[in-house]
């Protein structure tokens, strides 16, 4: 009884978490689509129909426990085609390297990192902005990289960060003692490195 109860504290908690990330996304994408009216740009019909693919995602595809890692690199792919809508100067570089197909994770892992890439790359000046996005899978790990060249950092709020920590709890409880995360940061550059055992 105290295993099945450990069991299902964990699995609450995981379901809790994994709730938080759909709202904090939408407060993103709302805020994104809000810049882009004032603008009158264009382009913000697209961004809508875009945004409700990535919602549909997140409601079905991202409900269940584990995903294919091919479909969340769509998912993410997606959600970075759409910050390049949005973003004349935005150049991105994405790589992917062994068998994702067969790999099965927990959803909305990785999205954080990439919401954060594409938040503190972003320029005033009309200059290039660049992110970074790599995967590598082999038979018993997976990595995945981001880096982005840093731009304009915008002011904190009492919200900054909560994407991070929240990740982070979220591989603390799935991954325990199998996984590894780097973050380095400096003047110019911010880079993640994540590493979870698979098998």
């Amino acid at each position: 009884r105290t295993n099945e109860l450990e069991k299902s504290n964990l699995k609450s908690e995981l379901n809790y978490l994994k709730k938080q990330i759909n709202p904090h996304f939408l407060f993103n994408s709302l805020n994104n689509i809000y810049i882009m009216s004032k603008e009158k740009s264009e382009k913000t019909p697209e961004t809508i129909l875009q945004i409700s693919d990535l919602m549909r995602y997140q409601t079905y595809d991202a409900a269940k426990e584990k995903v294919r890692l091919s479909k969340e690199i769509d998912f993410l792919d997606n959600y970075l085609k759409l910050e390049q809508i949005r973003r004349d100067n935005l150049y991105i570089k994405s790589s992917v390297a062994g068998n994702v197909d067969s790999v099965l994770i927990e959803p909305l892992i990785f999205l954080p990192f990439v919401e954060n890439a594409c938040k503190y790359s972003a320029k005033t000046d009309g200059s290039l902005e660049e992110i970074h996005v790599n995967w590598s899978r082999n038979e018993t790990t997976l990595n995945f990289t981001i880096d982005n060249e840093k731009g304009y950092i915008p002011a904190q709020s009492e919200h900054s960060g909560f994407g991070l920590e929240n990740v982070k709890k979220r591989l603390e409880l799935l991954y325990p003692n199998k996984y590894t995360l780097n973050i380095d940061e400096n003047d110019k550059l911010y880079s993640v490195d994540l590493t979870i055992e698979i098998q």
